[in-house]
């Protein structure tokens, strides 16, 4: 059945916001247990002895992840070789139903450390500024969970910049000395 626009017109079925972060959320489902099934693989000890197995496997975990990041709204600049894109307006339609808030949990540690960053303030920003009174439990744990993953990896690139730099001034210490 087909719905009828304010202006007389019909409408093409399944081109709704809505419709567009369901099919958004199922690519990123399917691409999200193609990574994982390839990760299992990949820790079998027959395809790591094989050295033309292993690096086919991680040729397909490249497109999984690539597919995966497409699917949470961080994609790669055409225009621009190296540059990402952010679709901020997807991740947000995404991170209003709680099977898109899980797969952006599941998700966001399999991305590299730029997309994560690239990821972080449009997912804070949907959190925090909704109104939790409203939400049902399931959304609350989910989104708890999508805090903590955010929240351990800020502290693990804090850390890992701290110990950059603390590389950085002995290399410079000892240079001075010599």
């Amino acid at each position: 059945k087909s719905e009828v626009a304010d202006v007389g017109e019909y409408r093409i079925p399944f081109t709704t916001r809505l419709w567009g972060m369901r099919l958004a959320v199922q690519r990123g489902h399917e691409a999200l247990s193609t990574v994982q099934e390839l990760q299992h693989l990949l820790s079998q000890p027959v395809i790591m002895s094989s050295p033309t197995a292993r690096d086919e496997l991680m040729t397909d975990m490249d497109r999984a992840i690539k597919l995966l990041s497409t699917s949470v709204g961080v994609k790669p600049n055409v225009s621009v070789k190296g540059d990402i894109i952010l679709e901020g307006g997807l991740v947000a339609a995404i991170l209003q139903a709680t099977k898109g808030k899980k797969l952006m949990y599941r998700s966001i540690e399999l991305l590299d450390d730029e997309k994560r960053w690239t990821l972080i303030p449009v997912i804070l920003a949907r959190v925090l500024l909704i109104d939790r009174d409203g939400q049902n439990d399931d959304d609350q744990e989910v989104e708890e969970q999508l805090l903590k993953i955010i929240s351990k990896f800020v502290n693990q690139s804090c850390d890992r910049l701290e110990l950059s730099m603390t590389n950085d001034e002995t290399s410079v210490t000892k240079d001075t000395h010599e």
